[in-house]
């Protein structure tokens, strides 16, 4: 559609598809990083019109004698369609020497509100570690296929926060802007790479559950309405641990750390709207600890949350004073979800804070003290 707003008379005299990505140590051969999409549905235009070239002359061939000159105007109106749409394509080219200096751009723009493929940076790193060399291999066209589909499952922008989740569930923590150079310097052998792709196989589906509870795979229960109460919170700075728990703990244990997450997550991020650092670290500290057996009960993993885990007085005072404002559709349903947890525990009344016939009049605390909840609308 972009381009076509080219074709028109009175459209636009230019596209700007955007960036390109490219990797050259030389300049005989250059890898792109990102772009591929863009430059690969360029080319089928341009193989398009191609193909309808070729299939002119033969048309005039069986075609009254003046059809002929009409089909000679009809390749050059094409062959011109083509060069003067090409010409109207113009890109910002990056060129970087190695993959760390691509993922530095990706962060800085990432950083600027241009979004770019970190996950077809990984895989060409990751690929070029199994390629044997042999275009025949079919181990590594096993893999790639199953590359894929994981990247299929999860989209590929939501790729980059999984593997962050998923590493930082395995090993010490890696920062956003440091993460591809933490996975470069770990994972530098065929080994390496194949053991990987095995470990994020292995929490794909625990990932998604927690992103999107609704439609996983998870039976309906505690589990899966835990995790859309973390979804409504918007929090995941849990996922790490969450996914180690998940590979380690019996599923009664992991039901109970899941829903202490939502308890902490409820009181730190959406009460207390603390900043989340410390927390991060905290929760991938005791999701390594974990997941290198450090750690294997719930009750430790518990008594190693405590420092992110509001006390009771500082959570009271936080909530008095704490402001939402149910303009916005999310907090409006956080602001149910406080109420109906509220009446729960005040009256034994269990309201679904979800359903489409529920209104804060249904919540008899809403009715008596409104103000102490700072609600505004």
């Amino acid at each position: 559609m972009d381009i076509q707003s080219t074709l028109h008379a009175n459209g636009e005299t230019a596209h700007y598809p955007g960036y390109l990505v490219r990797q050259s140590a030389e300049d005989k051969t250059v890898d792109v990083i990102d772009g591929q999409q863009r430059l690969t549905t360029i080319t089928i235009l341009l193989l398009a019109i191609l193909k309808n070239l070729q299939r002119l002359p033969q048309r005039g061939l069986h075609a009254p004698e003046h059809a002929e000159s009409t089909a000679g105007h009809e390749c050059m109106r094409l062959a011109q369609l083509g060069e003067d749409r090409s010409d109207r394509l113009f890109f910002t080219v990056i060129t970087v020497t190695d993959e760390p200096n691509a993922y530095k751009v990706f962060g800085t723009l990432n950083a600027r509100g241009v979004r770019l493929s970190a996950t077809a940076l990984l895989k060409n790193y990751l690929f070029s570690l199994l390629d044997s060399g042999a275009e025949s291999d079919p181990e590594l066209r096993s893999l790639e296929d199953r590359w894929e589909f994981v990247v299929g499952r999860l989209q590929a922008e939501n790729f980059p926060d999984f593997l962050r989740a998923h590493w930082n569930s395995r090993h010490p923590f890696a920062r956003h802007s440091d993460h591809f150079k933490t996975i470069r310097s770990a994972v530098r052998t065929r080994q390496a790479a194949f053991q990987l792709l095995r470990e994020i196989e292995e929490d794909l589906d625990t990932y998604l559950a927690l992103s999107s509870p609704e439609p996983s795979g998870w039976s309906p229960g505690d589990d899966k309405q835990l995790a859309g109460t973390l979804q409504l919170f918007r929090v995941h700075q849990p996922f790490p641990l969450l996914l180690a728990a998940r590979r380690s703990f019996a599923p009664a244990d992991f039901t109970a750390l899941l829903r202490a997450t939502v308890v902490i997550s409820m009181r730190f991020n959406v009460i207390g709207s603390y900043s989340t650092g410390e927390q991060e670290r905290r929760y991938n500290e005791v999701a390594e600890h974990i997941a290198t057996r450090l750690l294997t009960t719930l009750t430790h993993a518990l008594q190693r949350l405590r420092s992110i885990y509001p006390e009771d007085s500082v959570f009271r005072s936080a909530f008095a004073t704490k402001i939402i404002r149910t303009t916005d559709s999310r907090n409006n349903k956080v602001v149910s979800f406080l109420l109906c947890a509220l009446e729960k525990h005040l009256s034994g009344q269990d309201l679904d804070f979800a359903s489409a016939t529920f209104n804060s009049e249904h919540v008899r605390l809403a009715a008596k003290r409104p103000r102490s909840l700072g609600l505004h609308r």
